[in-house]
Parts: C-alpha cells; structure tokens; sequence
C-alpha cells in the first residue's frame, strides 16, 4: 500500500490483493489517527507506507509475517496467526456491524 493510495476524505485505502485486484477498505477514527501519527513521524521519502526502520523501504510479506507473529506472542494469542486471517477478521468485524 502507497501513502497516495489513502482517502482520507472517506478513510478508505486502495489495497492490492490476491491476483493482483484492487480493493477499497475502510477505517474508523482510531485508525486514521494513528495512521497520520505513524506517517508524520517518518522522515523518509519512500512512497510505501509501510517500511523497516533502518534504511526505510517496503516490508516485505516476510517481514509483515514476522511482525505479526510477535504482537500475537505478545498478546497472548496461543496459535499461528497469518496476514490473511487479519482480512478475514476485517470482514467479518464489518459484516457484524451491518457493513452489506
């Protein structure tokens, strides 16, 4: 995801995902804030919007698997968690709050 691919008028961002397809989804609030906090603490000039401390370039799928293994060791979650279930939990918090 590219920082020019969020709408911040509607909180939505353009995602690319399985086969090459683009999806718009949706954040609250919460996320918007944190999201500008995150992208205005940076000062590199890499269009990614996620990317690695040192030397700041994209995260790779790799490395987005790492991250996520360790904040759900962190928290207590005793099983494997993948990016992909993170989507899955994503829809399924928006269909239990009447998204259609």
């Amino acid at each position: 995801m590219n920082r020019n691919s969020i709408n911040w008028g509607n909180q939505s961002a353009i995602v690319r995902g399985k086969g090459d397809k683009e999806q718009e989804m949706y954040f609250n609030i919460r996320c918007d804030i944190w999201l500008k906090k995150y992208i205005d603490s940076r000062y590199d000039n890499d269009s990614a919007i996620f990317v690695t401390e040192r030397s700041p370039h994209r995260l790779s799928i790799a490395q987005m698997r790492y991250i996520i293994k360790r904040i759900s060791k962190r928290a207590g979650i005793n099983k494997t968690i993948h990016p992909h279930q993170l989507r899955h939990s994503y829809t399924t918090h928006l269909l239990n709050n009447g998204a259609l």
